[in-house]
């Protein structure tokens, strides 16, 4: 794969910054777009993408209440590649990322 082939992803919340991840390592040049400011200094707090809020958690049995069977099942798909996927990042940085499952 070339490196000549541009993909944009806009927003930087979980999903954008996961694809971006994902398609950076399959050697594709990714250029990440969020509409809200974010520098490594912000207070989490203050941030509004869902990868910094409770959005960005996956509760399928909470979700259950409100929502299809079929959005259950994904959440709890979701919920198994989670690991995988956390042991990929923690291959890549200097600080583990933290991963509990402990329910909702």
């Amino acid at each position: 794969m070339s490196k000549a082939l541009n993909i944009a992803v806009v927003g930087a919340g979980l999903v954008g910054r996961l694809l971006s991840f994902a398609l950076c390592q399959r050697n594709y040049c990714v250029h990440l777009y969020e509409a809200n400011p974010i520098t490594l200094n912000d207070d989490p707090q203050y941030l509004s993408a869902a990868a910094f809020t409770a959005a960005g958690m996956i509760a399928p049995i909470s979700e259950a209440v409100e929502a299809d069977l079929e959005t259950y099942w994904l959440g709890k798909t979701s919920l198994d590649l989670w690991p995988g996927i956390i042991e990929e990042l923690n291959q890549n940085t200097e600080q583990p990322i933290d991963f509990q499952r402990r329910g909702s």
